[in-house]
């Protein structure tokens, strides 16, 4: 039976492959010369193969594996800290905000993550300055769960928010939902991890901004030519 393990192989590989050339032909009229010439031309997204991006949440690592995607020909893939699970086997992107939380869970994984800086979207800056009025300086309230998190935003929120036009309050609440039915007219600001929490109707809310965080340039250009990726 091994001996002939090889000639078995050979002859499933063979009858898929004729099953592809016929389901190519028979659904889509393709020829086989317009098979291969399809599947040459999509050659560097499959040798890129698939990289799992994490991070805390499922819209805010979904966020960065489209950056990866926009940018290089890879299938970049969300894998979000809230699932129990281990990533499917190879290599990941992950971002320094959750290096103890990785290198925790899954120790033995290190080597094959690449660690990566990424800095709240400078169009922010924009978006809040539509609460501005006159010369007066927005109050902008920033919520989050957790103190600690909430000072470590705050902290890059100064450098895409000018001072004098921007005042940032942080707010620690267990119902972030909530602050959107209380008093006031400006904007309130929620992290990555909080902003996922919301409910549609919440983020649709008027006073609702997203804080969203976006690779570094560099850093974007750097991952894809550490991993061999082809560029788009």
């Amino acid at each position: 039976a091994p001996q002939r393990a090889p000639a078995a192989r050979s002859a499933a590989v063979a009858e898929f492959l004729a099953h592809v050339v016929r389901e190519a032909h028979d659904r889509h009229g393709l020829t086989r010369d317009q098979l291969v010439a399809g599947l040459q031309s999509t050659a560097p997204l499959s040798s890129a193969g698939i990289v799992h991006v994490v991070e805390c949440s499922e819209t805010q690592a979904a966020d960065l594996a489209r950056q990866l995607e926009a940018r290089w020909r890879v299938d970049a893939r969300p894998w979000s800290l809230e699932r129990v699970e281990e990533p499917p086997p190879g290599p990941l992107v992950a971002t320094y905000f959750h290096y103890n939380d990785v290198r925790g869970r899954w120790p033995a994984r290190l080597a094959s993550v690449r660690f990566a800086a990424i800095r709240p979207d400078p169009g922010l800056a924009k978006r809040l300055s539509a609460w501005r009025e006159n010369e007066h300086p927005v109050t902008a309230t920033l919520c989050e769960r957790e103190p600690a998190m909430a000072a470590n935003i705050e902290a890059d929120l100064t450098t895409v928010l000018p001072p004098d036009k921007i005042k940032l309050v942080r707010r620690v609440a267990d119902e972030p939902g909530a602050l959107l039915a209380g008093r006031g007219t400006g904007p309130i600001l929620f992290s990555p991890r909080v902003w996922s929490e919301l409910t549609p109707a919440e983020r649709s809310h008027p006073r609702a901004v997203e804080v969203r965080y976006v690779f570094d340039e560099t850093e974007l250009d750097a991952i894809g030519t550490e991993f061999g990726w082809a560029s788009r």
